[in-house]
């Protein structure tokens, strides 16, 4: 959209705002608007919370995952009303090769998404509803949650291996969906910004989706050591702590970019490469369940950098 620069007296510069926007977003005279400025461009945004926004699915034919990945991308998206359409009651989960109820799925996802309910039911459908709505200021604070919970989380994996006490695996699984609830928010909250520098967006909304990927991970390592109930070495233990130290170092690096914090993690990170392959086989295949976290962790710490101006 091309629009020409009107003069006003002898230094004022004028530009008419699109008339779509303005109405869309029910702006009159008198009212204030923001402008951001980042390198040559502008960007221009209303703190007026825009018109609620529905949508309409038809999840028929889907499997279990696949429900549900459709509807956290919508709430994700910023979707405040939902309906979901289905023509059989039940479908397939994969893991399992058993069939689920359409409805069981949609709620066990509904659980893990904040704010959002099941208003309305019926055999074909289900309407959901954001009822508690998004607080804009609650990004970073939320951020923050994720890294501790997920801290936590690996925490408690390592006291289980070294005590042996593998049934304590089993709340890793609960861990995993509180930690995803608040990723789905924080996605969630940067798609319902009404300002927010596409730069870094962006790299919040990656370094949110690789800490989705981390979480899994921990999981997926959790469940098989708890079927497997492996004896781990020392040497493996210690690796486990090192993992742990990886993930505070870039916790603190995330919120307090520090140089040298940065030269610690990669002097770790080597480390720990190294010392992966000198494993036990039983033990290296589940290690590589963590393995990709270091390159992950890694990535964040670079995704910091880039949304980060230098001091």
């Amino acid at each position: 959209m091309i629009r020409k620069i009107v003069r006003h007296g002898p230094s004022t510069l004028t530009v008419s705002l699109p008339a779509k926007w303005v109405k869309k977003n029910e702006l009159k005279k008198g009212d204030e608007i923001n402008i951001s400025e980042e390198g040559n461009k502008i960007t221009i945004s209303t703190e007026k919370e825009s018109g609620k926004k529905s949508v309409e699915v038809d999840v028929t034919g889907l499997s279990r995952s696949t429900i549900m990945f459709y509807i956290r991308s919508l709430y994700r998206q910023g979707y405040d009303e939902i309906l979901v359409k289905f023509k059989n009651e039940k479908t397939i989960y994969h893991d399992t090769g058993r069939e689920i109820k359409v409805i069981s799925i949609i709620h066990q996802e509904v659980n893990r998404l904040i704010g959002l309910e099941v208003v309305q039911q019926r055999e074909d459908f289900c309407a959901l509803k954001d009822l508690s709505g998004v607080s804009q200021d609650e990004l970073d604070s939320s951020t923050k949650r994720i890294f501790y919970l997920l801290k936590d989380a690996f925490n408690d994996v390592v006291i289980a291996i070294k005590e042996k006490k593998y049934s304590r695996l089993e709340t890793i699984e609960e861990k995993h969906d509180t930690i995803t609830k608040f990723i789905s928010y924080c996605l969630r909250i940067l798609n319902k910004r009404p300002q927010e520098s596409i730069k870094h967006a962006n790299g919040m909304y990656h370094a949110l989706c690789s800490l989705d990927t981390t979480t899994n991970m921990l999981k997926y390592f959790s469940r098989d050591v708890r079927l497997e109930k492996i004896d781990f070495s020392n040497e493996s233990i210690k690796l486990l702590e090192s993992f742990l130290k990886l993930l505070s170092i870039t916790r603190e690096i995330f919120f307090d970019k520090n140089m040298n914090k940065i030269k610690s993690f990669m002097e770790l990170r080597s480390n720990v490469k190294k010392r992966i392959t000198a494993l036990k086989s039983e033990e290296t295949k589940l290690m590589y369940y963590l393995t990709p976290n270091i390159e992950i962790m890694r990535d964040l710490i670079e995704t910091k950098l880039s949304i980060t101006s230098p001091e």
